[in-house]
């Protein structure tokens, strides 16, 4: 067990060629998300309160359980009309942390998936606008999926989200980028930051890491090449549409 702060560019490269070990014996994208997420956990868990691992995904492509909780959301935050079967959804693949209900994407209780409709609904969620910010994605891809988009700004480069203290941090709009702020006083949470990429499809994966240390933002840069090792490993299960067990895969339409 380490702390992202005493962990050395050696480290993250054994670590890095572990992870695609691990991850090369994968059958689905899920499968490969959550392996991610617990040996995160595992490695990191002197530091991290919980690591999460998220793809965008067409609405269409979810399994009907996922379809079903977006939908709710989506009539709750009353945007249905915008809904969409081309969609793109931030859909939670991968959840380890340090409760029993953080190991399991079915136990989250708002971020199974975010159906990103318009630029300005994902405003109105402080932590993904500034997650997409900080990625240098801009909102035509909200407004209509273009995967050009989304490949031209980010390539096979990761980018990095950066919250350095989740208890002071605010956005342009005076909000708290971590909006949860009960779950970060009661865990304690420090620093968050994400490492995200792209597929040459247009698919966007992303690793969310809240960790109970301050760590700079030159150390988070650092782990920049984890989402690399992460969608070199799992190209060829996107490219193969395995991204659900076989059964829950969802039948697209035309």
């Amino acid at each position: 067990m380490s702390t992202f702060n005493d962990y050395s560019p050696r480290e993250i490269r054994d670590f890095r060629e572990r992870l695609h070990a691990s991850l090369q014996e994968c059958g689905h994208l899920q499968e490969a998300a959550q392996t991610c997420a617990r040996l995160l956990y595992e490695e990191f868990s002197e530091s991290l309160v919980l690591a999460r691992l998220f793809v965008t995904l067409s609405f269409d492509a979810l399994p009907a359980r996922d379809k079903a909780f977006v939908s709710a959301l989506a009539n709750a935050k009353e945007i249905r009309p915008l809904l969409g079967e081309k969609t793109q959804v931030l859909s939670l693949l991968g959840t380890h942390g340090a409760q029993a209900a953080w190991c399991d994407r079915y136990g989250s209780q708002g971020h199974l998936g975010i159906p990103l409709v318009t630029a300005g609904f994902v405003e109105s969620i402080p932590m993904v606008a500034r997650l997409m910010s900080d990625m240098g994605i801009g909102s035509d891809w909200f407004d209509k999926f273009e995967p050009d988009i989304l490949v031209k700004n980010l390539g096979r480069a990761a980018g990095v989200f950066y919250v350095r203290d989740a208890k002071t941090w605010l956005d342009g709009h005076n909000r708290k980028i971590v909006s949860s702020q009960d779950f970060v006083a009661a865990h304690d949470v420090h620093t968050v930051f994400g490492l995200g990429g792209s597929y040459l499809n247009g698919s966007f994966v992303s690793m969310i890491l809240f960790t109970r240390e301050i760590i700079e933002q030159s150390q988070a840069e650092a782990f920049m090449l984890l989402v690399n090792t992460f969608k070199t490993a799992t190209l060829r299960l996107v490219m193969d549409d395995a991204i659900f067990p076989r059964a829950d895969r969802a039948t697209k339409s035309a």
